[in-house]
């Protein structure tokens, strides 16, 4: 295999890569969509705990919701961070490629 169908193999895999991100992108959205709506549906199911004496489970069940989205952010976060640095890598191959013709 030459440079050229090196360098066109890698860019093929930066093309599919870019069409990877914006599906994770797509799947983390709609991810934080469900986790937001999950958040609403536990806070108005346990409203009634603050009227009936009981503020310290509100506020458990409301710590544990927000620590569920943090994860995911997380998550969506380290996800980005290792295709940012596949992309990196893969740049760096094509650029050493095109160094040795010079």
């Amino acid at each position: 295999m030459n440079k050229g169908e090196y360098i066109n193999q890698y860019l093929d895999q930066l093309y599919e890569m870019a069409g990877k991100i914006a599906e994770m992108q797509e799947q983390a959205s709609d991810m934080k969509d469900q986790v937001e709506e999950m958040r609403n549906q536990i806070l108005k199911g346990t409203h009634d705990c603050v009227f009936t004496g009981a503020p310290s489970t509100f506020k458990g069940i409301d710590n544990a919701s927000w620590e569920l989205k943090d994860s995911l952010n997380n998550l969506e976060r380290d996800r980005l961070d290792w295709i940012g640095r596949t992309i990196e890598e893969l740049s760096g191959e094509i650029y050493d490629l095109n160094e040795e013709d010079y």
